[in-house]
């Protein structure tokens, strides 16, 4: 059975070039640090300014100008609230992409609709709907990588409402610059020694 799934995992490896045969990347994915101005809002108390986070993002590239992206976001958000010491929020948003590829840059536009969970840590928390939209813009820096720039609203309804800015730059790996040898690798080289 192991051996079935380690051959498979193998085959799908080796089958992503035929994925990177058009002149646009197929999978990127992004890591990096987001800026937050988070207002204050009716039920916390938190300081108007700005708040540190790491943010990720995965996209899928349908065609050479549309995509399916996630956005996962982390950000401490500060003690001033009346329920806990330490307040944190989680975002995990998933929309459209439309880009416009160029050789050097590409502009591009986001949207998605997903969720915003608030931390602290006294009580449970509150989840509610969320949504995110915004331009950005990913400069190439060499065949497998570029930096990204992004400027969106994320704005949240339901247990708690408000908008914020969000303010992020970011490293991008596109995987089809790889064509399958390092993972195949990476794979090959980790499997424990009998």
């Amino acid at each position: 059975m192991v051996r079935t799934v380690v051959i498979a995992v193998v085959l799908l490896f080796v089958a992503l070039p035929a994925f990177a045969q058009e002149d646009f990347p197929r999978v990127e994915m992004s890591l990096g640090y987001a800026n937050l101005a988070y207002p204050c809002c009716s039920n916390t108390t938190f300081q108007n300014s700005r708040h540190s986070g790491f943010a990720s993002t995965q996209g899928l590239n349908m065609t050479k100008n549309l995509g399916i992206e996630n956005y996962f976001a982390y950000y401490g958000l500060g003690g001033k609230d009346t329920i806990g010491s330490s307040v944190s929020m989680i975002a995990n948003i998933v929309g459209a992409k439309i880009a416009a590829r160029t050789d050097h840059a590409v502009p591009y536009f986001v949207a998605g609709i997903g969720v915003g969970y608030l931390t602290d840590q006294v009580s449970f928390g509150q989840t509610s709907f969320g949504t995110r939209f915004g331009p950005g813009v990913d400069v190439k820096l060499n065949e497998s990588m570029s930096w990204k720039v992004e400027f969106t609203r994320l704005s949240f309804h339901q247990q708690f409402t408000t908008t914020a800015t969000v303010f992020s730059r970011k490293l991008v790996i596109r995987l089809e610059s790889f064509h399958g040898h390092c993972f195949c690798a990476l794979l090959l080289t980790n499997r424990p020694v009998a």
